[in-house]
């Protein structure tokens, strides 16, 4: 049950809302035979700023202000008016087009909202996407790209299994460009297997409640900062949070266990680098005197340089590894070869790669355990002004 929260709008996401809206308009009339002038356009978009919703929009970037936005929008509509007015061009299947369909494999539904669905002239469906953003992505090849419009157009081809040429466009409205794509056939498989793979993870992650926190530059917008495992120490520290004494109190403790751990981490990482420095002074000044024994006031060092024999590792050289494991098998070693444990989990079970019968047979040798990973980060040091 997802719980209740204060919910902010940031700037960035209301204005392309917004402009959404009018561009759906503008195309769910048009396609009527109704052209919507400007002046009409621009006023369905200055209400969207009249909404009492609009009273709660966070600008995250300080030197920006609403106006700021309700301007950027405006231009966008203007310009986008001016070139593709009255908005009646080939056929319109839909806008803000919603398809619900479940991908091969899994039980989960996936729902594509697409900003426009449409044939062209040519002949050609287009599944289109509008985007108010300020930065352009690296291509058609781009992840964020290839991901989102592979999606689209999955769905649209479950949905009309009879549309058979396609072509996926982002619209930047800010820059007046368009990325259009063709995806190959085979390229579409390897995604769908992909998308398959990246459910079972979460499926796998959300049994084993295995989500990870990642921060990064979107977490301002977010609604859940004082549930967020990443954030919750921080705020308990605070003392405007709210937090009662006990809570203060582990806090402060575990801040305090935090900085003895970073500082420990440190000054082991320091020893181990001076040791392995002088590992490698140790080992020449042997080679150098003849000898297998080092003395210091404290004690002695022993020292054992010797010549060893080793098959490639899969590290080393992966095709040579493979060529080694073909032979050994092809000579009947057998007790060469160790059950992998963490491949059987990771490449096999979790990814589901044999049929459920099978899985269901591996399922009772399988024991879980707790991981622990800790990771220090270290803030950068403060810019000393003194002279």
């Amino acid at each position: 049950e997802k719980p209740e929260v204060p919910r902010r709008v940031s700037a960035d996401t209301y204005m392309g809302n917004a402009v959404h809206n009018v561009l759906a308009e503008l195309y769910r009339v048009g396609s009527q035979g109704v052209a919507l002038p400007l002046e009409r356009a621009e006023a369905m978009y200055k209400a969207w700023w009249d909404k009492p919703e609009s009273r709660a929009i966070e600008v995250a970037n300080e030197n920006l202000t609403v106006d700021d936005y309700i301007n950027d929008g405006l231009k966008m509509l203007r310009e986008f008016h001016a070139r593709f007015s009255p908005f009646n061009q080939g056929k319109l299947f839909g806008v803000e087009y919603n398809i619900r369909f479940r991908l091969p494999g899994t039980p989960f539904e996936f729902t594509a909202r697409i900003d426009k669905l449409w044939r062209r002239d040519d002949g050609v469906v287009e599944i289109c996407d509008y985007k108010t953003g300020r930065q352009l992505p690296a291509g058609a090849k781009d992840s964020r790209y290839r991901h989102q419009m592979a999606l689209y157009q999955l769905a649209v081809q479950d949905r009309f299994p009879d549309f058979d040429d396609i072509e996926v466009s982002q619209y930047f409205l800010r820059q007046g460009e368009a990325i259009r794509y063709r995806f190959p056939a085979e390229e579409l498989d390897e995604l769908r297997e992909m998308f398959r793979q990246e459910v079972i993870a979460s499926l796998n992650a959300t049994r084993l409640n295995a989500f990870p926190t990642q921060e990064g530059g979107y977490c301002h917008y977010c609604n859940y900062q004082q549930l967020c495992p990443a954030k919750r120490h921080r705020l308990l520290l605070d003392k405007e949070t709210g937090a009662d004494d006990r809570e203060r109190t582990t806090a402060e403790t575990a801040r305090e266990l935090a900085e003895r751990f970073l500082d420990v981490t440190h000054r082991l990482r320091v020893l181990q680098s001076e040791q392995k420095a002088l590992r490698e002074d140790i080992v020449q000044a042997a080679k150098d005197l003849e000898t297998d024994k080092l003395v210091a006031d404290s004690g002695e060092i022993v020292t054992r340089i010797t010549t060893q024999e080793k098959f490639v590792t899969k590290t080393s050289d992966p095709q040579q590894y493979a060529e080694l494991s073909a032979l050994a098998r092809s000579l009947g070693l057998d007790e060469c070869f160790e059950l992998n444990g963490n491949i059987l989990m990771k490449e096999i079970y979790q990814k589901q790669r044999l049929p459920e019968d099978q899985l269901e047979k591996l399922r009772p040798f399988i024991i879980t355990s707790e991981s622990v990973r800790l990771t220090p980060k270290y803030r950068e040091p403060a810019d000393d002004d003194s002279d």
